[in-house]
């Protein structure tokens, strides 16, 4: 009898072991969180602007999160396919979605209802701001020369931008588009290239509000710029490629960029900037996030525990960061204990 006590007493203690070794592979120290949404690839993230909630665009819907206690509060049902971008309006009240059905779909934060649908656009819908005054919002889709603006408070008719350049062929098309924190400046990249201009791929950049192009230069990527985003002050640009490097740009200086970032050994699969714009953060195939100092371009820290490929990341203010990957994993940052941030 008390030799098989011992023998469950070992059992027991090998078999708690082994879960531990488990749940500290899949957690690491460092990340102070782990959300599994188990819906698909992560397509975006975005923290509501008061940083109690985080929103997540997984293949299948939208997600509401309590950004302090990880539980799941709404599913936001209503897109067909895959949920590609989430922005939130700056009071928090309305979140704004868009997928790879071509639809843009607006919403109530606090009940889950769905507020209009415009379906407008003629290809998936990636990318998402709303203006400052949180009056009207942006939409745009890599597959169309379309950028469309709504009124938040009825949905709006929306008004279409068309975008075009002597450089672009019909062949061409946008890889990647983005617009600034308060949907003041948009950013696209191409696949088209200018040989009078050198080696590298095309990035517009233009003021949503102006009637010509503000700019437009060659991101020096060996491929095409699959990642965009804009600093908070407009003013910086960062562009990501398949090339495993991101490069910061001075939207008013594009000769040369600013800095070269290259640390990753997978493709860039996403960046973002934080609240201040001090930290750059990059999610790659390599499975890691890497937190870059935008002033000086230094790696500061790189950030392991993901077991597939990053497809998101997000930051809410300088102090946490959320990486999101392709099996449906989320893990929750604490910069202090990773990075030097002020």
């Amino acid at each position: 009898m008390k030799m098989l006590k011992l023998a469950r007493l070992v059992l027991l203690l090998s078999t708690t072991s082994f879960l531990t070794n488990s749940l500290a592979q899949n957690f690491p120290q460092t990340a102070k969180a782990r959300i599994d949404v188990r819906e698909g690839a992560i397509n975006d993230m975005v923290f509501s602007p008061d940083g109690h909630h985080l929103a997540i665009a997984s293949t299948k819907s939208l997600h509401l999160y309590d950004a302090k206690t990880h539980k799941a509060l709404i599913s936001f049902t209503g897109h067909t396919e895959s949920v590609l971008a989430v922005a939130f309006s700056p009071n928090g009240k309305l979140l704004v979605s868009g997928g790879s059905d071509e639809t843009v779909r607006l919403w109530q934060t606090d009940t889950g209802e769905l507020l209009r649908t415009r379906e407008e656009h003629w290809g998936a819908v990636n990318a998402l701001a709303f203006s400052a005054d949180g009056e009207t919002f942006w939409s745009g889709s890599n597959d169309d020369r379309e950028i469309r603006s709504w009124f938040s408070s009825d949905g709006g008719r929306g008004s279409v931008r068309q975008y075009s350049s002597q450089y672009r062929k019909p062949t061409d098309v946008y890889t990647a588009t983005a617009f600034s924190p308060d949907a003041e400046i948009l950013a696209r990249a191409s696949t088209a290239t200018a040989p009078d201009m050198g080696d590298g791929f095309l990035i517009f950049l233009r003021s949503l509000h102006g009637t010509s192009t503000s700019h437009i230069f060659l991101a020096e990527h060996a491929h095409p710029v699959n990642v965009l985003t804009l600093h908070v002050d407009g003013k910086t640009l960062a562009t990501g490629s398949t090339d495993k490097t991101i490069q910061l740009w001075h939207t008013n200086d594009t000769d040369k960029p600013l800095h070269i970032l290259a640390k990753h050994t997978g493709g860039i699969t996403d960046i973002a900037f934080s609240a201040t714009g001090k930290l750059l953060a990059s999610g790659s195939t390599d499975k890691t996030v890497q937190l870059w100092d935008v002033e000086t371009g230094k790696p500061l820290d790189t950030l392991t525990g993901h077991t597939s490929k990053l497809t998101a990341v997000t930051f809410s203010g300088d102090k946490t960061l959320a990486s999101g990957s392709s099996n449906g994993t989320v893990m929750l940052w604490d910069l202090k204990e990773v990075a030097l941030t002020d």
